[in-house]
């Protein structure tokens, strides 16, 4: 074989530029794919979040049901049920080990609506400020402040 005229080919101009265009796309390909993945799993997790926070005023309601002893309706149960499947199904998108503790809340029978309430309030907390830093502390505020207004107007009654 003429190594010569491989050299040739090789350290031609128009080989390099080639070359280097066809390694410049399948990087950018790569990078592009890379993004939208990290973009994907952001937005299931905004999904998850939100599915949390619907779940979440369920169980609230739920909560208050099973304190005061009463029968809850069975459409707010099958509706927490739909939700709960609905965040498993993000979950299993997403495939991250961080939602395992949110997996256990959510469907192992040894937790009571209240303390699904309480459980899924700190999970909501911690995705919050994960996703939405600045959104998840106006939020907390202004939680906080509805609290101590509702406290306040119902304890004189």
């Amino acid at each position: 074989m003429d190594y010569d005229i491989l050299y040739k080919f090789l350290t031609a101009p128009l080989f390099q530029a080639v070359f280097v265009a066809v390694i410049s796309v399948y990087l950018t390909i790569k990078v592009k794919e890379y993004s939208e993945h990290k973009k994907t799993d952001k937005e299931l997790r905004f999904d998850i979040y939100g599915e949390l926070m619907n779940l979440n005023l369920y169980y609230g309601f739920l909560a208050g049901y099973e304190i005061r002893g009463e029968k809850y309706p069975h459409e707010m149960e099958d509706k927490v049920r739909l939700d709960r499947f609905n965040v498993s199904d993000l979950a299993r998108k997403v495939d991250s080990t961080d939602l395992n503790e949110t997996l256990r809340v959510l469907f192992l029978e040894k937790y009571t609506y209240r303390e699904r309430y309480h459980a899924t309030t700190t999970i909501i907390d911690s995705f919050g400020y994960k996703l939405a830093p600045n959104f998840k502390k106006m939020m907390r505020s202004i939680s906080e402040e509805n609290e101590k207004y509702l406290l306040s107007k119902y304890s004189g009654q």
